[in-house]
């Protein structure tokens, strides 16, 4: 689901900054919303899960993250977050809406203590294990990091959206990580995975 959110984010992004008129601005700035609002609790929830594969970890927890999603997504639709996007000569500007600040509680507070669980696991890590978890930590440390100081930091504190345009790339950088760990240093068993889900 992370994978699929953090995909979809480069189209609405990209039909965003390319669209005639205001409205069509506005529409495609709510199903970035739409789509930005679980990326940071669904890295939280891989990062409490992995590597023991055991999705539910603290129900309450779940439920309240999930709970703050969703309303998240219902303020996103009302224009409470943005009241209005427009882009004019390839300058984009956003007119923040009255509950802005809880998106980016919710967005900030997840993948710093995301980030925070993973930094822990990778101090206990030792030997192969270790090496595994550097690149999972620092790919997504470096790319969420990035990618909220571009999204949210530059362009509704400092009124600064002139690297909008490229935000997908640096949120890629934390799927390259991941899909490089799992590929190329073995993070995750993956036949077993597969011989497990059908067998299930």
């Amino acid at each position: 689901f992370l994978v699929f959110f953090i995909g979809v984010y480069p189209v609405f992004n990209y039909l965003a900054i390319h669209s005639t008129n205001d409205v069509q601005t506005l529409l495609w700035a709510k199903m970035i919303l739409f789509v930005s609002s679980p990326q940071g609790p669904l890295f939280y929830f891989f990062a409490r899960s992995f590597p023991n594969a055991r999705f539910i970890f603290n129900k309450r927890l779940q439920v309240l993250i999930t709970g703050w999603v969703a309303l998240n997504i219902i303020l996103a639709a009302l224009g409470l977050i943005f009241k209005a996007v427009s882009v004019h000569n390839g300058t984009v500007s956003i007119e923040p809406g009255p509950f802005i600040p809880l998106f980016g509680l919710l967005h900030a507070g997840t993948i710093v203590a995301g980030i925070a669980v993973l930094y822990k696991k990778y101090r206990q890590a030792i030997c192969k294990h270790k090496e595994q978890l550097t690149y999972v930590f620092y790919g997504v440390l470096v790319s969420f990091s990035l990618t909220f100081l571009i999204t949210f930091v530059l362009p509704i504190i400092l009124k600064n959206t002139f690297l909008l345009a490229v935000s997908p790339l640096f949120l890629a950088l934390s799927v390259v990580a991941a899909a490089y760990a799992i590929i190329s240093q073995k993070l995750f068993d993956i036949r077993y995975v597969v011989v497990s889900s059908a067998a299930d």
